[in-house]
Order: structure tokens, then sequence, then C-alpha cells
């Protein structure tokens, strides 16, 4: 990890802190080679004994489910890792302290968050090249789009120090994937009601956190943000902040176009509900998987 900057903790002794700098893209390009070196061998060499094992017959099922076992592993791993440097941070449940002592107090990061931070922004580069070599779905370009305004968010908010903001931001986002990839996997093994439980708490915490608390988070902002930062702190006139109205705005503007693509994917969860709940149908998510039960069957 680069750009170590050494500070006293308060209480007499010394913690290290990082900053930001010009070699963190380095920590980044290797993390992007590492993250698809890993899928690849899960995807290739591990996962697939699993449905070989449960008689999965059709290689796209059988690669369908070790696409989403690689995205329970991920999920999991990163959240899990992602929620500690929360839980043991100043912001922990708190929205004023996402903003409290700004820049100072945010110049400087602790190991765990820079490295959660870098570390994601890695995933969603990574994504950005295995969405291109794995058999294109038709929310490809809605996937693209996604990939690529979250990947502009993690590095602005990094650039502007709004990293406390972005890391719980990302934890949010994250959580009600690990829900449907593991509806997925279990559908793929030819389950009926464990993927249609798994499908309505994914469709509760999607509710849940892709809307109600990203909006929440995003309404923050305009409360928390610029208004409670002192005019001397704000941007240009004072050292490494970066608060003032545009740059805010200009952020949040990126977070709308993610709302409204998570919008959009919210209407066609609804539509898979329907198929559930009124004709009675299993729970399969209509996003991306329509060609593949038409090509199996």
């Amino acid at each position: 990890m680069q750009h170590l900057a050494t500070v006293a903790d308060g209480v007499g002794t010394e913690a290290s802190r990082y900053v930001r700098g010009i070699h963190d893209f380095k920590f980044v390009l290797y993390w992007v080679i590492q993250i698809i070196a890993i899928r690849s061998v899960l995807l290739h060499h591990v996962l697939p004994a699993i449905p070989r094992h449960f008689s999965i017959a059709s290689a796209r099922r059988q690669r369908r489910f070790c696409e989403m076992g690689w995205s329970v592993i991920y999920v999991a791993t990163s959240w899990t890792i992602g929620f500690r440097v929360w839980k043991a941070s100043p912001y922990y449940m708190s929205t004023a302290n996402l903003y409290a002592n700004y820049p100072e107090d945010h110049v400087l990061m602790p190991y765990g968050l820079k490295w959660f931070y870098l570390v994601q922004a890695a995933f969603w580069f990574s994504n950005i090249y295995t969405i291109h070599i794995e058999e294109r779905r038709k929310d490809h370009y809605e996937m693209l789009t996604h990939h690529a305004t979250t990947i502009v968010l993690v590095l602005l908010s990094y650039a502007f120090h709004f990293t406390r903001f972005g890391h719980v931001f990302m934890l949010v986002m994250d959580f009600p994937d690990l829900f449907l990839s593991l509806a997925k996997l279990f559908r793929y093994l030819g389950q009926e009601m464990v993927p249609n439980i798994l499908f309505g708490v994914f469709t509760i915490s999607w509710v849940v956190t892709k809307h109600y608390l990203c909006l929440k988070m995003m309404a923050s902002i305009w409360t928390h943000g610029p208004p409670a930062i002192p005019l001397e702190k704000r941007f240009p006139h004072y050292p490494n902040s970066y608060a003032s109205y545009p740059i805010v705005g200009f952020l949040w503007a990126f977070l709308c176009l993610l709302q409204g693509i998570l919008i959009y994917w919210f209407y066609l969860i609804t539509r898979v509900l329907y198929k559930v709940l009124v004709k009675g149908e299993g729970a399969d998510d209509n996003r991306s998987d329509e060609e593949e039960e038409s090509a199996d069957e």
C-alpha cells in the first residue's frame, strides 16, 4: 500500500494513516489482474465440480451457476470486510460523522478503508472486462452504464475525499446482490421454493437499501454536506477541500443516474414478482436470463 502518512492519534502515540496519491493506480491495476485471475480459476477449475455433482446437463446452466457462485463468493467476502471496516470507524451508524471535520479527518484514511476502496474500484474495472468476454445478455448496455457510473462515483469520491460516504454507500448497494445470486444458484440446482424465498428477501432488501437508504444518503448530502461545513473550509478556500455546491451537485447527478438505472431494474423485478404471486411461476431474474431460458428449452 502506497502513500503512508504517520500521524499522532491524540493520545501520545503514532497511528498509520494513508493519503491518496499518484501511485494508487498501480494497486488498482494489480487487483484488477488478481480479481480476473481468481475469477477465472474459480469459474474454470473449482466451481464446475458443483453443478456436475448435481447432474446439471446444460453447459450454459453450468456456466451461469459458476458465475453466480463467483458473485456470492466476492460479494460475501468484500461486504464482510467492508462492514468490519465500517464498524470500527467513527462514522458507524452516524450520518453526521460521514461529513464531520471535513476535510482534515477525511484526507487521512486507515489502511482498511483505503484497501477496501481501491479493491472495490478494481472490481468494477474488472467487471467492464468480464461483461465483454461473457455471452452478451439483453441488459448489456444497462449493465455497462451501471458499471461505468459506479466507477466514476468511486474515483471522484476518492479524489474529493468523500470516501466515508462512498464506503457506506457501497455497502448499502451491495447488500441485496448476495440474495439474488443465491436465489439463482438454487434455481440452477432445480429448486423452486428456496429461490422464491430468497428472491422475496432480495426484493425487500432491494427496496430498503437501493432505494430508501440510498435516497436517504443522497438527501443527507444536502442536509449534512456543504451546509454543515464552515464556509472557510469549502472549496476553493481551504487545502484539500472539495466541499462546494457545484462539485457536490456534479456527484449528485451521477447518483441520480445510478438511481434511475435501479428504478428501471426494479420495474423488471416487479414483473418477476407478478409471475410468482399471481401466475404461480418460479422466480427468474428477467433482467438478463430470458435468453438463457429460451436457449435451454
